[in-house]
């Protein structure tokens, strides 16, 4: 489970800090993006609720935007703590169509608020980040990587990983499976070169990103899951 008390270190530390957020007597908006299909696979469903759990604790507006829903129509909904906008699953479905359309509903909502911060996790909402751009243009987009498609489809093999870029870079010839994992990484990259900040969790995932995605270490910051709290050095 994700350790709360790391979160708020790392939220004023990394995020508030990092932004400099110039209109300090206006709340800071955060969009956290889910999906409902993908929210129990790879602990992404966890990882949100104590995220949120973790912000609740400060004076900010708190948006949890789920796509891919059953409803018929979007809904909107709110309680004590957090807004809910539920986005159904349409005829468009993961298409750059299916976001531009999220992002029109997040604004018509909410057009007149200052810097908000769009937190993705899913490697699908790269399509997300050119209409954030366009709808918001003061917008700061944070990524945590929960998974990789590569590591999906060789199972966490990184020494074939690797070896698959080497021979991709020396211009050898690609099996099928070569090319998908190429494509998948070259996906990655350009997702991962047009958010602002990069949240890995794993010692593993952050040597990766800096080696091979070539991802400078000035934009990613290390959380590990499961931290116990005796260990934080502050």
């Amino acid at each position: 489970m994700l350790n709360s008390v790391f979160m708020i270190f790392f939220f004023f530390v990394y995020v508030l800090d990092y932004y400099r957020v110039k209109y300090l007597n206006m709340k800071q908006h955060i969009f956290i993006i889910n999906e409902k299909n993908l929210a129990s696979s790879y602990g992404v469903g966890t990882y949100i609720n104590e995220y949120i759990k973790c912000l609740r604790r400060f004076d900010l507006e708190i948006h949890l935007v789920t796509l891919f829903c059953d409803e018929e129509l979007y809904n909107l909904y709110e309680n004590e703590f957090v807004d809910y906008i539920n986005i159904p699953t349409t005829i468009l479905k993961n298409t750059k169509y299916y976001h531009q359309s999220v992002c029109a509903i997040i604004k018509l909502y909410y057009a007149k608020i200052e810097k908000p911060l769009f937190h993705l996790n899913f490697h699908q909402n790269i399509f997300f980040v050119k209409y954030i751009k366009d709808y918001f243009n003061d917008a700061i987009i944070l990524y945590t990587i929960h998974y990789s498609c590569w590591s999906l489809q060789l199972n966490s093999d990184v020494n074939l990983f690797k070896s698959i870029l080497s021979k991709y870079n020396s211009n050898g010839n690609l099996s099928e499976l070569e090319h998908r994992v190429i494509l998948e990484f070259e996906k990655e990259k350009e997702l991962f070169n047009k958010v602002d900040r990069i949240i890995c969790l794993s010692n593993e995932t952050y040597e990766i990103l800096k080696s091979e995605y070539l991802i400078s270490p000035t934009k990613i910051n290390l959380i590990l899951m499961g931290l116990k709290i005796h260990t934080l050095r502050f």
